[in-house]
């Protein structure tokens, strides 16, 4: 099974999804933004879907998105944009995404999009 990668700034958002995702047997790859997220990916496992914080220093999530969806190896790769703010309704289809995710996350949500493409 491919793993699932969380690329979050905040470290309390990426240990408690690491651990619901290690509880269910999946492995995880994490970044704390979305430069390490990209060296990750080009070093490492191709994940079966990426959840992904609109915020982060160095590289944010929309900069991040637009450098995989160039690849040609990463461009199919389901995300997920997790955030705390922001009306994203509709939103989806404009910028490439699947899904957008309020945090507070809801587990079983997260759960049933894992269970979904991976």
């Amino acid at each position: 099974m491919k793993p699932v990668m969380i690329v979050d700034d905040n470290p309390d958002i990426r240990e408690a999804l690491e651990q619901l995702l290690i509880a269910e047997g999946l492995e995880v790859i994490s970044a704390g933004d979305g430069v390490e997220a990209l060296g990750a990916l080009r070093h490492g496992k191709t994940p079966c879907v990426i959840f992904l914080d609109s915020m982060m220093p160095f590289m944010n999530g929309m900069q991040f998105l637009g450098a995989i969806r160039k690849d040609p190896k990463f461009a199919t790769i389901p995300v997920y944009v997790i955030s705390a703010s922001g009306d994203f309704d509709g939103a989806e289809a404009a910028v490439g995404i699947r899904g957008f995710i309020h945090k507070p996350f809801d587990p079983e949500r997260m759960l049933e999009i894992v269970r979904r493409h991976c």
